[in-house]
C-alpha cells in the first residue's frame, strides 16, 4: 500500500498520479484519483482490473497525456478505457439460462424463450411422472397444465442458482410447494400439500442458447405427499 502522512496542504495531481502508476505496475490494479485530494488522503474512486498489457498501456497513455485537463475529464477517460462489458459470453449464456428456467418452472408461454432454446432441445428427468416429456417445450407445457390447473397457487423457495462457466451449465435448486386443489391429477383433488425439492441443469451452447435441460426430482415422494400414491 502507498502510505501518505496527513498534512495541512493538498497533494497535487501529478504526485498521486505517479504513485498510482508505480503501484499499478506491481499489482495490475489502478485507482482513479481526483485532481487534488483534500487533507492529503488518497480517495480511490473505483478499482480497475487491468486484464492485459494492451489495456494497461492504454490506461498509462490516457493518464500521462495533457496534464492540464480537468480531473473530471481524466476520470471519465480512465473509466472509458477500463470499462469492459460486464457481460462476457458466459454471463450472457447464464442470463439466458435463468430466463429459460423462469419460464419453464412457472409454465409461462414458451414464446418468451423460443429464441433462447435450440429447436426440439431435449428434456430429461428420471421420474415416472415425466417419462413422456421429451423436449424443453414439452416440459414447459406440462408445467403450464400442472402448475396452472392441478396445483394452482404454487410457490417456489429458491435455495441456490449457479453457473459453471467452463461447461456453460446453469444449476438451480429449489423447493416446490403446492396443494392439490384442481383437476388434472390421477385422483380427485385431495387438498393435500407437497413440499418437494428439485433441481435443474440447463446446458448452453456457444450461441448462448439452451440445447438441453435436465431435472432431478423425486416424484414418488411428492406423489405420496399429495395422496397420489
Amino acid at each position: 500500500m502507498v502510505n501518505v502522512r496527513r498534512r495541512t496542504t493538498t497533494i497535487p495531481y501529478h504526485a498521486t498520479h505517479t504513485a498510482a502508476i508505480s503501484f499499478a505496475r506491481r499489482v495490475a490494479i489502478i485507482y482513479t484519483i481526483t485532481e487534488a485530494v483534500p487533507h492529503d488522503i488518497f480517495q480511490p474512486l473505483r478499482p480497475v482490473i487491468i486484464y492485459n498489457e494492451a489495456w494497461r498501456q492504454r490506461f498509462l497513455t490516457l493518464n500521462t497525456k495533457n496534464s492540464n485537463s480537468s480531473s473530471s475529464s481524466r476520470f471519465i477517460e480512465a473509466n472509458k478505457c477500463s470499462s469492459v462489458s460486464n457481460m462476457s459470453d458466459e454471463d450472457i449464456a447464464f442470463t439466458n439460462a435463468k430466463k429459460v428456467i423462469n419460464v419453464c418452472d412457472n409454465g409461462k408461454p414458451f414464446d418468451e424463450i423460443q429464441d433462447l432454446v435450440v429447436p426440439d432441445a431435449p428434456f430429461d428427468c428420471q421420474a415416472d411422472a415425466m417419462k413422456d416429456i421429451e423436449t424443453v417445450k414439452g416440459y414447459d407445457e406440462w408445467m403450464a397444465a400442472f402448475g396452472g390447473t392441478t396445483v394452482p397457487g404454487f410457490t417456489v423457495d429458491v435455495h441456490s442458482i449457479g453457473w459453471d462457466a467452463e461447461r456453460k451449465v446453469a444449476s438451480f435448486f429449489a423447493t416446490f410447494n403446492a396443494t392439490h386443489t384442481g383437476p388434472g391429477g390421477p385422483v380427485e383433488p385431495t387438498n393435500k400439500t407437497m413440499n418437494t425439492d428439485y433441481a435443474y441443469f440447463v446446458f448452453m451452447n456457444e450461441d448462448a442458447k439452451c440445447f438441453k435441460m435436465q431435472k432431478v426430482w423425486n416424484d414418488g415422494f411428492a406423489m405420496r405427499q399429495v395422496g397420489w400414491a
